[in-house]
């Protein structure tokens, strides 16, 4: 099995490569400064947007915090009437057969004096 992956320490520089290297080798041309003024105030707007952001999501999750902390206990007092209620359908689920039964022996004491008569 062959594999298309190119270790580049292999890799042979042909004219292309050659080129661009030369080309990439040159010092930069001299602009008075205006380069690095562009690149500074770049990154310095950069880091005030940065720090904006971090300021902001800080700010968003202090003031989401107490609305999510009382949809929490909502939830949990929720939850527990829920299981509350299945505790008692649990309950009542219980007390199905012998509902069923003495129902079923009143019928049957109705069916027979039905036929009694």
């Amino acid at each position: 099995m062959n594999s298309k992956i190119i270790n580049m320490g292999d890799y042979r520089m042909d004219d292309d490569d050659r080129r661009l290297q030369a080309l990439f080798a040159h010092s930069p041309l001299d602009d008075n400064g205006f380069s690095e003024r562009v690149i500074h105030k770049l990154e310095s707007k950069t880091r005030l947007r940065r720090l904006l952001l971090a300021i902001a999501i800080l700010a968003g999750g202090l003031i989401a915090a107490r609305p999510a902390m009382q949809l929490a206990g909502r939830l949990v007092t929720e939850m527990q009437g829920v299981a509350t209620g299945v505790a008692e359908v649990s309950e009542m689920i219980s007390f199905l057969p012998a509902a069923l039964a003495v129902s079923a022996a009143l019928a049957g004491v109705a069916a027979l004096r039905w036929l009694e008569r």
